[in-house]
């Protein structure tokens, strides 16, 4: 074997070489990346998971009631909403719905008369 064509091969060996390090190179960065990214994915999903927890922890719990009441007089349905409603729903619906629990074919009602109307607190009885 003459002197270049040992230095070819020597030359062509050492190429080799470089790429097989360059590609163990690469796959290690590849590897690092796919770990960090899946400890950040993981590590978003386990604080929104407790973000979560959290905020229902901190909300107070409503229980809807029921109750009877004398119609007084100058007495709305509407007047009513605002005694009864404590904004958990807005005032139109509120009507409605006691017009539809004591079967009323109007808004209308008078003194003296029995009516069930609802309310939200968060005291459970």
């Amino acid at each position: 074997m003459n002197n270049s064509e040992y230095t070819y091969r020597t030359a062509e060996a050492k190429k080799r070489a470089d790429r097989r390090r360059r590609n163990r190179q690469m796959r290690c960065r590849t590897f690092r990346l796919l770990a960090i990214c899946t400890i950040l994915i993981f590590a978003v999903s386990i604080g929104s998971i407790i973000v979560k927890a959290s905020d229902d922890s901190n909300k107070m719990r409503t229980y809807k009631y029921y109750t009877t009441i004398t119609i007084e007089d100058n007495d709305t349905l509407w007047s009513l909403a605002g005694r009864y409603n404590n904004g958990s729903e807005d005032t139109v619906s509120y009507v409605n719905n006691l017009i539809n629990i004591n079967n009323l074919s109007s808004d209308t009602i008078h003194s003296g008369k029995n009516l069930v109307v609802y309310y939200y607190s968060t005291e459970a009885r």
